[in-house]
């Protein structure tokens, strides 16, 4: 993605966020996009709460988040948004599917999975 004139690597701001507590290890994406109204691509950070976590709207979270991206590579995210466990899309094989991210984002799309019921399991 570029930045302010800067090309930047979507693992360079995810990184930045192992060992936050109260994000899940491995879930969470960092994504260029151009936001409603803007002139220019800006960084969005959108992560997974790690279970046992209170909300996922904590402003402390979000804080620390945005503190630990600017201090680690000098960016400030446009927006940073905590999701619920299991809501990035991932393949198969467990990688996050980043452009299927960011497309489910921008349509509104981006919803946790539906929770199965305990019942419905037995068979």
């Amino acid at each position: 993605m570029i930045i302010r004139g800067a090309n930047h690597t979507c693992e360079e701001f995810e990184e930045c966020l192992e060992g936050i507590a109260g994000v899940r290890l491995g879930g969470a994406v960092a994504l260029g996009y151009v936001p409603s109204g803007g002139e220019g691509e800006e960084l969005l950070i959108l992560g997974e709460r790690s279970r046992g976590t209170r909300s996922a709207d904590d402003p402390a979270l979000i804080a620390q988040i945005r503190a630990a991206v600017i201090e680690r590579t000098g960016v400030r995210p446009h927006a940073v948004h905590i999701l619920e466990p299991g809501t990035l899309p991932r393949t198969s094989s467990g990688k996050l599917r980043r452009a299927e991210t960011l497309r489910r984002f921008l349509c509104g799309e981006l919803a946790p999975p539906a929770r199965v019921p305990r019942a419905a399991l037995a068979c």
